[in-house]
């Protein structure tokens, strides 16, 4: 089956479609919801034109997109901007609304994260409460009076499908974990996160139709290693190092490697050590043609993750 990060992909997990079994009888409540997707993208700098992404204060992060760029990041609730991670904060009300077809959008601010495909909501994650970092075709956004957060879901629909990410191939095994939501998320929808894959049917039972549900099955009594893994991915101080390669443009375009993690363009000389994604340290002087970050070799060696992961922002606007 597929999985892992290997050929210099960007690592999203093991999906070999045979790593969990289904849940047991007598583990799971089983209900019929209907799914949507979001996702996020990755956007070049506008130079003049567009908009400006600003922080929670309403002052200018320094960074302007075009208008249609700003409509995704602040509907999405994430995106990629010349290789920077942004997460939507809160709403700016008195900035006003930006049409965004087929709606007006309130203003909302957005904060640089390391979380590689931003936050969802706070669970409970090894035993502590913090801010999921988002996990694609791992993460579900739902209505917590229906799903309490952190809740492991299955749904036998995604069971053995083939999917890819990142061009890599995976099939999936069903197991999600609730941990993010929306404000349109309500009742019995579900926003299945895609990630990087922007279709707007990623998995087929995504149907964007209230009256075309799947059965899903809450699971109450999941197995440890399942709960295990699926919290490992959502959690910012257990996660791989080599876990997340930060997302941008034809990223790790022709390099042949081992290894996931990318680092920002910027002094890619032979013989230099550089800062990684999540703070890992890798020594490899090769960049990536064409792309905005260096991808590191397998050869490296990996440092200290930081001792402390970032604020935990507020969840996305829908």
């Amino acid at each position: 089956g597929g999985g892992g990060g290997g050929g210099g992909r960007c690592d999203i997990g093991v999906f070999d479609g045979e790593r969990f079994a289904p849940p047991a009888a007598g583990t799971y409540t089983s209900a019929n919801y209907w799914f949507t997707t979001y996702y996020m993208k990755s956007f070049d700098a506008a130079s003049s034109g567009g908009k400006v992404l600003r922080g929670t204060n309403g002052a200018s992060l320094g960074v302007r997109v075009s208008t249609k760029a700003w409509c995704s990041c602040a509907i999405e609730g994430v995106c990629v901007v010349d290789g920077k991670t942004y997460a939507y904060k809160g709403v700016l009300s008195s900035y006003g609304r930006t049409y965004c077809s087929p709606r007006s959008q309130v203003e909302v601010s957005f904060g640089v994260t390391d979380a590689p495909f931003g936050y969802g909501v706070s669970v409970t994650l090894g035993g502590r409460r913090k801010s999921a970092w988002a996990a694609p075709f791992r993460t579900l956004a739902v209505d917590k009076t229906r799903i309490p957060y952190g809740t492991l879901v299955y749904v036998p629909a995604a069971r053995g499908v083939r999917f890819s990410h990142a061009g890599q191939a995976y099939t999936h095994d069903g197991w999600y974990l609730a941990a993010d939501t929306g404000s349109a998320i309500k009742g019995n929808h579900i926003d299945h996160f895609s990630g990087l894959v922007t279709s707007n049917k990623p998995m087929p039972f995504v149907s964007s139709r209230s009256s075309a549900t799947t059965e899903i099955r809450i699971v109450r009594d999941a197995p440890r290693a399942v709960r295990d893994y699926l919290e490992t991915y959502h959690d910012s101080a257990r996660r791989p190092p080599a876990g997340v390669c930060r997302p941008a443009p034809n990223a790790c375009a022709g390099a042949d490697r081992s290894d996931g993690l990318c680092v920002p363009r910027a002094d890619c000389g032979t013989g230099r050590v550089q800062t990684c994604a999540q703070g890992a340290k890798r020594f490899d002087g090769a960049c990536c043609a064409g792309a905005n970050y260096c991808c590191l070799g397998a050869t490296g060696t990996i440092g200290e993750p930081p001792s402390a992961p970032p604020p935990p922002p507020t969840s996305r606007t829908n």
